[in-house]
């Protein structure tokens, strides 16, 4: 049980954590060869959703920006 909420609380989902189960050794704190490619597979998925949701965060703060200085442009005009 420890070793699964270890592996849940790392990130990985649930059908991955039943594949790889069988390869968690030293009690969860090592990756075992058998599951080293499908825990870098989802370090290399975290990595695209977090570079995806910094390009977002990136859009909507230029909304803002952008929309400020219009405000500022409109009030002078």
């Amino acid at each position: 049980m420890r070793d699964i909420r270890m592996l849940l609380a790392a990130g990985l989902p649930t059908r991955t954590i039943r594949e790889v189960l069988p390869c968690v050794e030293n009690r969860g704190t090592t990756v075992g060869d058998c599951m080293a490619d499908r825990v870098r597979d989802r370090l290399t998925e975290l990595e695209t959703q977090l570079a995806d949701l910094a390009a977002t965060r990136d859009a909507l703060a230029s909304l803002l920006t952008d929309s400020a200085w219009l405000a500022a442009l409109e009030s002078v005009a």
